[in-house]
């Protein structure tokens, strides 16, 4: 099962931003990106095991307001991060 709570409560819309759209998930947002993108998530707490095993290039920035304009603090992840092919490149994610 998979949640995002912030310190004042759940999360009103889709938290995680790509090129292609907007997901609830972090998993979610990585299984559809392409090659090169962005993967954008508000300054929430995550509870969710991430696989990355596709052969892309993504980055996964995290701490966004709710707007995806600012980045001044982190998002955390409680669970993992396995990645097991492609490349990513991390900014403001806590794995805890």
């Amino acid at each position: 099962m998979h949640h995002n709570r912030s310190e004042q409560g759940y999360c009103s819309g889709p938290p995680v931003m790509t090129p292609n759209g907007n997901y609830i998930t972090l998993q979610e947002a990585y299984d559809f990106v392409t090659d090169g993108a962005t993967i954008k998530s508000q300054a929430l707490f995550f509870d969710e095991d991430l696989v990355f095993e596709r052969p892309i290039a993504v980055t996964l920035k995290g701490g966004y307001d709710t707007i995806f304009t600012l980045n001044p603090v982190g998002t955390t992840i409680t669970g993992s991060l396995t990645i097991s092919d492609g490349t990513v490149t991390v900014d403001k994610i806590i794995i805890q």
